[in-house]
């Protein structure tokens, strides 16, 4: 096991239980590899040609990333350049990682979709998955020719206040202030929320953060330090709570894609196995197609502790380490009944 500060030692000890001692050798090493910074362009303010010649102007060399037509990478020297951009400024760019970008882009999207983000600040994929559908509209019967139809709901949700603010601010800035926000905890849901049905949910719950440790930097990791197995069981108990109540709000057909940047199964394969056998009506969708494009994806865990998962969650979930192309990330997509999404797995 590699050298860990003091506060760190639980955590180790913990990844080399439920990983392996090669998997958690690799995760533990993956924390300290220089990460390559990435981003990608907003459509609701430029293209991506476009925004590759303006950063090209402004001396910062930008590379596709084959992850999605809107994804980039720069050097790492290049990343404070990158914040000071007239393009980040003014939102034609958006400062994300490869990982995380995977959940907003997960699934067909149509205009007419009706989208819900559950924890959505500080707003990275709710802006993405708003620009992949677009503002869209919901034709309504009866409206005379020219009358404007109804906006297709787009929710996001955020509990924290100062965090509200923040999503608030990133919507606006990158065009997409139409998507309505809600100061609210997941768990208990505005009416006006609970009672509409969504064909696309992302659930990316407050986890530990285990998969963007950095050894170093003390900031990333105090938080766990000396109490991490209480700590985490509380973490898996929220994000139960938060996915099935999303669960309860999926119309038929519709995909929930659940996410955490945690390396524990606590939080990741076991709440999407829990959330299966609660909701039976739930079928799982491969999601490790972006694996081989990042980089460092791992088969996610068949069991744990003694304990064996649903038999299709190995193969189909994205587990990826930490390393270069970014932080250690989950990711499951699930559908529910009626959906005609090929490879579906009950």
């Amino acid at each position: 096991m590699h050298d860990l500060p003091p506060g760190l030692a639980e955590l180790g000890r913990r990844l080399q239980e439920s990983l392996g001692t090669g998997e958690a050798e690799a995760a533990i090493a993956g924390w300290s590899a220089p990460r390559t910074p990435a981003f990608r362009v907003n459509l609701m303010r430029t293209d991506a040609d476009t925004l590759a010649r303006e950063l090209a102007a402004a001396g910062i060399a930008a590379t596709r990333h084959p992850l999605s037509p809107w994804s980039f990478t720069c050097a790492p020297e290049a990343a404070y350049a990158l914040k000071g951009s007239r393009a980040f400024h003014d939102g034609r760019l958006y400062v994300q990682s490869l990982p995380s970008q995977v959940p907003a882009l997960l699934g067909e999207v149509s205009p007419d979709d009706a989208c819900l983000d559950c924890t959505a600040a500080p707003g990275g994929k709710t802006s993405l998955l708003a620009m992949r559908r677009g503002r869209g509209r919901l034709e309504q019967p009866g409206n005379p020719p020219g009358k404007p139809s109804k906006i297709a709901h787009f929710d996001a949700i955020e509990r924290s206040p100062i965090r509200h603010q923040l999503l608030k601010h990133n919507l606006t800035k990158l065009g997409c202030d139409w998507v309505r926000t809600w100061k609210s905890d997941s768990r208990s849901l505005p009416q006006a929320v609970r009672q509409r049905r969504y064909r696309h949910i992302l659930v990316d719950p407050p986890c530990t953060g285990s998969g963007t440790v950095v050894p170093a930097d003390a900031r990333t990791w105090a938080h766990l330090a000396g109490r991490y197995d209480g700590y985490v069981a509380i973490k898996a108990q929220q994000q139960y709570g938060i996915a099935m109540s999303a669960a309860e709000l999926l119309a038929p057909g519709g995909s929930l894609i659940y996410s955490t940047c945690s390396l524990d199964p606590e939080e990741n394969e076991a709440v999407v196995d829990a959330l299966l056998t609660a909701r039976p009506e739930l079928s799982l969708i491969d999601a490790t197609a972006p694996g081989p494009l990042i980089g460092g994806a791992v088969p996610a865990l068949a069991h744990w502790r003694g304990r064996d998962f649903h038999p299709e969650l190995a193969r189909t979930c994205l587990r990826l380490q930490p390393g270069a192309w970014g932080e250690g990330f989950f990711v499951a997509w699930l559908v529910s009944a009626g959906s005609s999404l090929p490879g579906t797995s009950r």
